[in-house]
């Protein structure tokens, strides 16, 4: 998962499997 983007892609992908 090395889209470049900052650590918030991480966050948004733990949220729906939290949720």
């Amino acid at each position: 998962m090395t889209y470049g983007n900052p650590p918030s892609t991480k966050f948004l992908k733990l949220v729906p499997l939290t949720s």
